[in-house]
Parts: C-alpha cells; structure tokens; sequence
C-alpha cells in the first residue's frame, strides 16, 4: 500500500485524494505527478510510512472502507493523521478509489 501511494500506483485512474492541506487531486495521472513533486520537494528523502489499521469494513464484497493513521513524512516526526480509504475491486485487483487525509493539530 506503501509503495502503491509512493507513486501514485494502486489507485483507479478517476481516483479522488485530498490531501492533508486539503487539496484535491483528480485521477491517478494528477496524483503520480504531485507525489512526485511532493518527492522532489519538502518530502524529498523521506518515503511515507505503513499506515496503521483501525478499522476496514467491506459494505459490500467489491468495496472496502479503511480508517488508517500515517505517520507524515515531512516536518520529522510530524504527527500521525487519520485517512479515510476507499477500494473498490476491479477484475480482481484492488484499487483505491477515494483517499482522504486529515490533520492533527497539536
């Protein structure tokens, strides 16, 4: 799931992302670029952590909702913020198809 966000791989291509600063992304394409500029730039030597599980419920067999905490990988040490992640199962692979961070303040 990492790497797949690293990326921007594992998301369908009409995804939806906003970000922790409450941008919106539109579609896998948009979201690889601006991952990558967010590597090139403040995140840059930095690789995003494993997300902690809270909840994962599958409202129906083909959709999964995930409730995670991440921590950010830029300032160090930054506090972990829950995300909300929605998959959908396409021809047997699973995609996220919406991703909602949030921020924790101090």
């Amino acid at each position: 799931m990492t790497r797949a966000t690293d990326t921007g791989g594992g998301h369908d291509d009409d995804c939806d992302f906003v970000s922790v600063i409450g941008e919106f992304i539109g579609g896998r394409a948009e979201l690889a670029v601006e991952m990558q500029r967010g590597f090139d730039g403040f995140m840059h030597g930095t690789r995003l952590a494993d997300p902690l599980l809270r909840t994962l419920r599958f409202p129906t067999p083909e959709t999964a909702v995930l409730i995670t905490m991440t921590p950010h990988p830029a300032p160090p040490g930054a506090p972990a913020g829950p995300e909300t992640r929605v998959a959908v199962c396409e021809a047997g692979r699973w995609l996220f198809t919406s991703f909602h961070n949030t921020p924790v303040r101090a």
